[in-house]
């Protein structure tokens, strides 16, 4: 990670973090894009149930400011990274790379690491692919009650 000013520190996540790693939720789901319109408080609340339960985080901090935080749970693929976020100014200089690979070391009996990118989202699937993850399945959704005449099954060989 980039040396220049105080040096980033990487440590897990208490309770006492939520609301700041709340806020960096929200501006993670502005950046991507995301149709989570759950707001600061909201997300501090779902974020303390997360930690309370299966989810583990790390944050980066800068100084006393949060620069980034990753959002991990083990499950029976592996580990499964649910949110990752690196604010604006620190991007570029390795810090995502260092958090993956610290949620990782955190779980050094993983098989497999697995996650979700909005399809939108390209320098989300630069980054991600720039780190090893390849491209595996694509999920679909549709708004409830959207009427659209099902495409034609194919015709048998």
């Amino acid at each position: 990670m980039d040396a220049s000013g105080p040096a980033v520190r990487l440590r897990l996540a208490t309770l006492a973090d939520c609301a700041h790693l709340a806020v960096l939720n929200r501006q993670l789901i502005d950046a991507e894009r995301h149709r989570n319109t759950m707001d600061v408080p909201a997300l501090d609340a779902r974020m303390r149930g997360w930690l309370l339960n299966d989810y583990r985080a790390i944050v980066a901090e800068r100084g006393k400011g949060f620069v980034g935080y990753v959002l991990a749970r083990r499950d029976d693929d592996g580990l499964y990274l649910r949110q990752l976020y690196v604010i604006a100014g620190e991007r570029r200089r390795g810090l995502g790379r260092g958090l993956v690979e610290a949620i990782e070391a955190d779980a050094p009996d993983a098989l497999r690491l697995r996650l979700d990118v909005l399809v939108g989202n390209a320098a989300a699937l630069i980054f991600w692919r720039s780190i090893g993850f390849l491209d595996y399945a694509i999920a679909l959704d549709r708004a409830a009650n959207v009427s659209a005449a099902p495409a034609p099954l194919p015709s048998a060989p």
